[in-house]
């Protein structure tokens, strides 16, 4: 399975409006937004929610499976 396929398992879309070199996947829970984003210039994750940039959000075990995954697509372990 993909890392797009294990985001989107987990309730996560990939938004339409991509910023240049940013890959972001958003899941809304009531009416907070959480995103988990790729930068791949700096190749940095983040995980925010976009009420408060600044806040942490948890990640579970699945999350950070699917987050392993992409880095390894992404060639990042190399």
């Amino acid at each position: 399975m993909s890392a797009d396929e294990m985001f989107k398992e987990l309730g996560y879309k990939k938004p339409e409006d991509t910023i240049f070199n940013i890959e972001k996947f958003v899941k809304t829970i009531g009416k907070t937004k959480y995103c988990i984003a790729f930068d791949y210039f700096y190749r940095r994750i983040s995980v925010f929610t976009f009420e408060d940039r600044e806040s942490r959000k948890d990640i579970s075990m699945q999350e950070l499976q699917a987050i392993n995954k992409k880095v390894e697509e992404l060639g990042w372990m190399k």
